[in-house]
């Protein structure tokens, strides 16, 4: 009995994952987290409302700039945590493939452990030892052609 691997093979190499990318991907997320919830924008960026002069439209020119700065830091907050989920979901997409392609390693080998015993079955057949030797000793109890 023979199995062909073959189309097996192609779909493996189609899911070859290449861990050292999604070891970059996940770290340039890691980072990007840790640089983006050190809160220094919040800090940085926020400006007292006379500083664009002491006139009525100054001030409130400042206390927009202040309100769409926290607008901003918001959404910094936000795309923080979303780069955070999906780098966590990137670990576990590599953990699900690498579970799937462990789980289809053992499959392969109990296919295989099966074949060979099927094919230890055929190759090794009483059935067919005792055919050849019948037809190497035709007659194993008398001589041949006696009437007994």
């Amino acid at each position: 009995m023979f199995i062909d691997a073959a189309p097996l093979a192609g779909v493996l190499r189609d899911l070859n994952i290449h861990e050292d990318k999604i070891q970059a991907v996940i770290e340039a997320l890691t980072d990007g987290e840790a640089d983006l919830s050190d809160s220094s924008f919040d800090q940085f960026a926020r400006i007292p409302p006379n500083s664009f002069g002491g006139s009525p439209v100054g001030a409130q020119l400042g206390e927009h700039h202040n309100k769409a700065q926290a607008v901003f830091t918001e959404t910094i907050k936000g795309v923080t945590k979303d780069l955070s989920k999906f780098r966590d979901g990137v670990r576990q997409a590599v953990n699900l493939v690498t579970v799937a392609d462990q789980s289809s390693a053992d499959d392969l080998n109990r296919k295989r452990e099966i074949a060979d015993g099927l094919r230890d079955v055929w190759q090794h057949s009483e059935g067919d030892r005792a055919h050849r030797y019948m037809q190497n000793h035709p007659n194993p109890g008398g001589a041949e052609g006696s009437d007994d």
